[in-house]
């Protein structure tokens, strides 16, 4: 019984997590580097270039992806 409950739970979370990297990898080469997340941190804590953060953010293209979507629609 237990596997009936966890296998879907676990599908659907990796199937999400597939299209949120899929669409991550489309958007993002379209985003200016000034506003990748990883820019944003280093930025704001003043980090020298041959010391920075690294910062991976899932979703962060779905989200731009969203809003990019609602604005359109809005006009």
């Amino acid at each position: 019984a237990g596997l009936i409950i966890v296998a879907p739970i676990g599908m659907t979370l990796w199937l999400i997590w597939t299209v949120v990297g899929w669409v991550d990898s489309w958007v993002w080469p379209f985003v200016p580097n000034a506003y990748h997340p990883e820019e944003l941190v280093n930025r704001l804590l003043g980090r020298a270039p041959d010391n920075q953060i690294e910062v991976n953010v899932r979703g962060v293209g779905v989200v731009i992806f969203l809003i990019f979507i609602f604005d359109t629609c809005a006009l």
